[in-house]
């Protein structure tokens, strides 16, 4: 069984986000749009969408506030591994 390439396209570029050929270290990224986020979850849509980090960097003309670049900010596997350690 060969593995299938995965594409996505960049929702801010149109171009597309190969898993091989990153433009970032944190690509593919994915955003969610949650509409009526003052509501209760029930009344809530949600949608995903993909993009390059670098675009959607530029387009919220990042200030320096996107820690998710910062090379100490955690994954979610060690941030879940490091509730597990806390149980213990």
């Amino acid at each position: 069984m060969s593995e299938e390439l995965i594409k996505y396209q960049c929702c801010i570029c149109k171009e597309t986000v190969l898993n091989e050929e990153k433009s970032s270290h944190l690509d593919p990224c994915s955003l969610f749009v949650i509409s009526n986020i003052d509501q209760q979850r029930d009344n809530q849509k949600e949608q995903q969408f993909f993009c390059h980090f670098e675009c959607f960097r530029k387009l919220v003309n990042d200030d320096g506030n996107l820690y998710i670049m910062d090379d100490d900010f955690p994954t979610m596997g060690e941030i879940a591994k490091e509730d597990w350690s806390e149980d213990d």
